[in-house]
């Protein structure tokens, strides 16, 4: 079920970062090793963000896959890799990553939710009852 959407950040070494500039995260991936994230459970996430880049025509030199979003942002400090994560990661800090936000409107990764559909705990009814309460609330 999906309840929501987040922006994507580029995520980068401090040290390899430009000082604040204009130019989208977008345009710094051209001819570098992007890092995705998660290697298994495909589709997902990596798959996302692989399929905008092919939308907007941009190509990073190499693509590397990564068990998970730590040990993406490990890649991205140990190396000239940059990664693209959801607001929520950007939001946590990083010693040594900045993460700036990607302009492009159609730069967004859905928020969702997977549960049984049978035998689920009470506190899932009750989740999906605040968000139907939220969504209800919002028109």
């Amino acid at each position: 079920m999906r309840i929501g959407e987040e922006r994507l950040y580029l995520a980068e070494r401090l040290d390899a970062a430009q000082p604040p500039s204009p130019i989208d995260g977008l345009e710094k991936i051209h001819g570098r090793s992007l890092t995705v994230f998660p290697q298994l459970g495909r589709p997902g996430f990596a798959d996302e963000v692989l399929r905008f880049l092919m939308s907007v025509n941009v190509q990073p030199a190499v693509t590397e896959p990564a068990e998970d979003v730590f040990a993406a942002l490990a890649m991205v400090l140990v190396s000239d890799s940059v990664s693209i994560v959801p607001e929520s990661v950007a939001r946590l800090a990083w010693p040594g990553i900045c993460f700036s936000p990607i302009a492009h409107p159609a730069a967004v990764s859905a928020i969702s939710c997977v549960f049984l559909r049978d035998g689920r705990p009470p506190v899932v009814d009750a989740f999906l009852a605040s968000l139907a309460e939220s969504d209800s609330s919002s028109v």
